[in-house]
């Protein structure tokens, strides 16, 4: 869970989806946006926020891999503001499939544009250059086999 400016960013880890609540709502109107999970059977790891207001977090299945999902909310809050019809949040969210060693990422960060992903199954840090769309992996240290 994470307060970002005047909403609330939820992580429904089990629930598969990331949800936004606004705390300024009035008792009778409960405000909130889900964005449901595009893997079915996935649980939802961390989720970070860009410099643009991008929120990047990933979907996966345990040791089937999964993959990195970038949500473009301002995106969306504009298109929302503007048009009064209905509007998918599946039109504003982009997928990238995580690579084959990346099994369970349960750690993610946002630094100088790049997004950082941290591997529990590998001890492995990967980055996503979201210009190039690619990944790169960066081994800490092989795992111990008690772990």
């Amino acid at each position: 869970m994470k307060v970002d400016g005047s909403q609330i960013v939820i992580n429904d880890f089990t629930g598969n989806k990331i949800t936004f609540l606004d705390p300024t709502q009035s008792n009778d109107n409960l405000r909130y946006l889900s964005l449901p999970s595009p893997v079915n059977g996935s649980v939802t790891g961390d989720f970070a926020i860009d410099t643009d207001n991008n929120v990047w977090y990933t979907n996966w299945v345990f040791q089937q891999g999964g993959i990195l999902i970038k949500f473009d909310q301002e995106g969306y809050r504009n298109s929302v503001a503007i048009f009064s019809g209905t509007l998918s949040v599946l039109d504003y969210i982009e997928i990238f499939q995580l690579p084959f060693e990346l099994l369970t990422p349960n750690g993610i960060a946002v630094s100088d544009g790049m997004i950082w992903l941290a591997d529990t199954s590998s001890s492995s840090i990967f980055n996503f250059d979201p210009v190039t769309q690619q990944f790169t992996q960066y081994v800490t240290s092989d795992p111990k086999i008690s772990t």
